[in-house]
């Protein structure tokens, strides 16, 4: 094996574990926030939805055909998740 492979299995595995995790964390506050159902279920939902967005994040970044373009599309989906979830912090939103 190849540094350059080797290289490629790191780079996916720090997607799998940092985008999963991010992407996951903020899934589950994004739902709990913004489900139309009470707070205590809203965060309950989105604590075990996490779980299935972190599974999904983890085999999408060894599916994926680019590096460069998960890296990406994690940023791009972070930032949709997170941008409504920090304006309905400022702007004293749900709890």
């Amino acid at each position: 094996m190849t540094i350059k492979d080797r290289l490629k299995i790191t780079m996916r595995t720090a997607a799998a574990f940092i985008g999963g995790y991010v992407i996951a964390s903020l899934g589950a506050a994004f739902l709990a926030r913004f489900l139309p159902l009470s707070p205590d279920q809203a965060s309950l939902m989105g604590a075990i939805l996490s779980f299935a967005i972190c599974t999904a994040v983890v085999m999408w970044a060894f599916a994926a055909q680019s590096i460069t373009k998960l890296w990406l599309s994690m940023v791009v989906i972070a930032a949709m998740l997170g941008l409504p979830v920090w304006w309905s912090i400022i702007t004293e939103g749900r709890l």
